[in-house]
């Protein structure tokens, strides 16, 4: 991020994780719940982030192989990190055989 960003607006995208919701995010970046939700509406109208709904564990998550990203792989390993799959590899396996 640029140094001349708010910093409560850092303390946002440092706080930030799939799992939290913005009441949460609010708590644990010591900001006002309509400070968050604010600067979120600009990250977005900016198309600095996207909203997501909350991940869940019984749910399956697909990176779309063909997306215009050069850091598809890291995003992938970093995801691989937070929220470890045991199936991961066999998900790989599958969506490569469909293309």
């Amino acid at each position: 991020m640029p140094l001349d960003y708010c910093p409560g607006t850092r303390s946002i995208v440092e706080n930030a994780l799939p799992t939290k919701c913005f009441t949460k995010l609010a708590s644990d970046a010591a900001l006002d719940l309509q400070f968050v939700w604010d600067e979120s509406c600009n990250l977005v109208y900016w198309g600095k982030a996207t909203i997501i709904f909350p991940l869940a564990g019984s749910n399956i998550y697909v990176l779309n192989p063909y997306v215009a990203n050069h850091n598809t792989t890291s995003l992938r390993d970093r995801f691989a990190e937070i929220f470890p799959v045991r199936h991961l590899s066999f998900l790989c396996d599958v969506t490569e055989c469909n293309n």
